[in-house]
């Protein structure tokens, strides 16, 4: 039988909510660390650190190419990555 949204009390979907959004930052702030902004003259793009090693996997598009291009991580810290 399909629900309609008007027939499921409010205070539950606010409850839903409110839980969802806790959900989605508990994992945002778990991730956040290992997301990497990769810079390049051609634009920016995005990579995730992936092993302890500093490994980081970006798309090929981000670096094909390029000869110069810079990361920085999360806390602001800048280096030359090495393709």
């Amino acid at each position: 039988m399909y629900l309609s949204t008007f027939e499921i009390p409010l205070f539950q979907i606010i409850r839903a909510s409110v839980s969802l959004s806790e959900e989605v930052e508990n994992v945002v702030n778990k991730v956040s660390k290992s997301v990497v902004r990769v810079r390049s003259r051609r634009g920016n793009g995005s990579g995730v650190v992936w092993n302890s090693d500093g490994l980081i996997l970006t798309c090929n598009h981000i670096v094909r190419k390029l000869d110069d291009y810079e990361a920085s991580l999360n806390n602001g810290r800048l280096f030359q990555p090495r393709l």
